[in-house]
């Protein structure tokens, strides 16, 4: 684990399904929380836009949330239906600035199954109009599948979709925080 917690340009929230809460000894959040300083989590079924701090300071500055949850309308955090298109054009700035001040994104991680995931995002009012979705399209090994099996092949624990995420958003800010959080994952497994 880091001596202090990391800090990046991007905020991340993280909507966790109660069941997942309950299951502390196979959550990979609170090891998310061990490593990054930008880390929400709100446990519920349901979330109501206005009542989250994170999201209404993101709108509030001008960061339009980025929602990691797969749809037709969703950017290619790995590019590979984007076509050609750099990844910081389509978000509309670019994380790769250095001289930029303060959050640059806030990322949206649903925490739950697929099923849970699925009816967490129906239920919460406006979550999809008001974020841009985003989502990874090829296909990855997770080590959490030792664990865990995810249904299919570009599914990954919470806590490697926010180290995978960090990797495409600050390739070159966040390096140390995926080192971090894929070492302790390892441990984890």
């Amino acid at each position: 684990l880091p001596s202090d917690l990391i800090s990046t340009f991007t905020d991340i929230l993280i909507l966790q399904h109660p069941n997942e809460f309950r299951k502390r000894n196979l959550s990979t959040v609170p090891l998310i929380r061990l490593v990054l300083q930008n880390v929400h989590v709100r446990v519920g079924y349901s979330f109501d836009l206005e009542q989250l701090a994170p999201v209404q300071q993101a709108l509030s500055g001008g960061v339009k949330p980025l929602l990691l949850y797969p749809g037709d309308g969703a950017i290619s955090l790995d590019g590979a239906s984007n076509d050609g298109v750099p990844l910081s054009t389509l978000l509309q700035h670019s994380p790769l600035n250095q001289d930029a001040v303060g959050i640059q994104h806030l990322l949206i991680v649903v925490d739950g199954t697929w099923s849970e995931a699925k009816r967490m995002v129906r239920d919460s009012h406006n979550l999809l109009e008001t974020c841009q979705q985003v989502q990874f399209t090829s296909n990855v090994f997770s080590i959490y599948d030792a664990v865990r099996q995810e249904p299919d092949g570009h599914c990954l624990s919470t806590l490697e979709a926010c180290a995978k995420a960090l990797s495409y958003l600050e390739p070159t800010t966040a390096q140390e925080a995926v080192q971090y959080l894929h070492a302790t994952l390892e441990l984890h497994v």
